[in-house]
């Protein structure tokens, strides 16, 4: 399977009466990001969509990431105590990356459907830190392919001020 990024808007109604605009509304007053989530952040137009990646890429990615923070990937997600918390916390897989600057990745529930967030700003940050070491020791491969798409995926969705809406395709995996 294939993950599908789209530059979009977030699919919610932003009426009180909607239980996940709701829980956003009160994330976000939290954070300390309640103005720019409502009045900043694009609402209203699409920017169209990539392939991203496929799933067994991006765990490759996030264990090159858990190597270069001195852990093995499974401890790092359970213990969170990473500095790619937005990296290897959120799935990558599906849920939303978010162009705004918040610590941790998150996740809201209501209806019985969850969503999971991140912040493109810090995971871009996060690339970033990466970028040194897979020059090093994954250049040419597929992380280092995956890590480029990311990066862009995160300047895109900052420089639009556009979420980006994760999927899963049924296309296969190469």
């Amino acid at each position: 399977m294939k993950i599908v990024a789209s530059y979009e808007p977030l699919n919610i109604n932003r009426t009180k009466t909607d239980p996940f605009y709701c829980e956003m509304h009160s994330r976000m007053q939290l954070l300390g990001l309640l103005m720019p989530f409502t009045e900043q952040i694009n609402w209203d137009k699409n920017h169209g969509n990539m392939i991203l990646s496929g799933k067994k890429q991006i765990k490759n990615l996030k264990r090159a990431a858990a190597k270069n923070d001195g852990l093995f990937l499974w401890y790092a997600q359970i213990k969170k105590n990473t500095i790619y918390k937005q990296l290897i916390q959120h799935s990558l897989t599906d849920g939303y990356i978010l162009p705004l600057s918040f610590a941790e990745p998150f996740s809201i529930t209501a209806d019985g459907k969850t969503l999971s967030f991140c912040s493109a700003k810090k995971l871009l940050d996060e690339c970033t830190w990466l970028e040194i070491y897979l020059n090093t020791n994954y250049k040419n491969t597929e992380v280092y392919n995956v890590w480029e798409k990311l990066k862009t995926l995160c300047q895109t969705s900052l420089a639009l001020n556009t979420p980006v809406k994760l999927t899963l395709s049924n296309e296969e995996e190469s």
